[in-house]
């Protein structure tokens, strides 16, 4: 009777555990969604919410909410925090080139032509 009262209640956690991290999942696919028709309409303070959002329910993968913010540092045109944002975007594997071709046209609008073509070439090297 406890063995199978203990069996119940560990599959009833384990079930609900699951359930939260799909439900994350969706919010934060969504929030993504949102932050992209945010920025389509032009409204960044929105958009940026939305980053933030997807950065709290998708916590164990970032490459959604930094290919949102990245896009919002680029329409709005701080190149400052993009490059921040690109740096990021390079040390994660799944935006590992997208960073690199981001910082490569960093540089090439600043026409720091020797670092623009680092970031080629390793941008090459990963993507032939």
């Amino acid at each position: 009777m406890l063995q199978t009262f203990y069996f119940k209640t560990k599959f009833s956690f384990s079930k609900f555990i699951a359930i939260k991290k799909l439900q994350n999942k969706e919010k934060g696919y969504n929030a993504f969604v949102s932050g992209m028709i945010a920025l389509a309409n032009k409204d960044y303070k929105r958009a940026i919410l939305e980053s933030k959002k997807i950065s709290n329910h998708l916590d164990d993968n970032p490459s959604l909410a930094l290919l949102l913010k990245s896009e919002i540092f680029k329409v709005e045109k701080k190149y400052d925090e993009l490059s921040v944002v690109y740096e990021n975007m390079s040390k994660n594997k799944h935006t590992e080139n997208l960073g690199y071709r981001g910082m490569m046209e960093q540089y090439l609008r600043a026409q720091d032509y020797h670092h623009a073509f680092i970031y080629g070439e390793r941008l090459f090297n990963n993507n032939p």
